[in-house]
């Protein structure tokens, strides 16, 4: 008698089944009402999470931008005396 271990398969991800799901949402047959409350549903889904997360989102796109960089100081500053307007 021969021990053999079957391929253990990794469930998906709910993430994974989401996004093979998503053509089927978007392609299936809705009657415009329907459609209509779906838009709205996920328009103030992202609302609320928006507001709700506006000060993490907010400092992710931060730390995505890269740092200036420093000055030139060969570089003339021509508007450091300006009037103010």
């Amino acid at each position: 008698m021969s021990s053999s271990n079957p391929k253990t398969k990794k469930p998906p991800s709910l993430t994974q089944i989401v996004i093979d799901e998503l053509p089927d949402l978007f392609y299936c047959n809705l009657s415009d009402e329907a459609a209509s409350h779906i838009a709205e549903f996920l328009s103030n889904l992202a609302f609320i999470f928006e507001g709700t997360r506006f000060a993490q989102i907010h400092r992710y796109h931060r730390s995505m931008i890269p740092d200036p960089p420093s000055p030139d100081p060969g570089q003339l500053d021509l508007f450091t005396d300006l009037p103010p307007v």
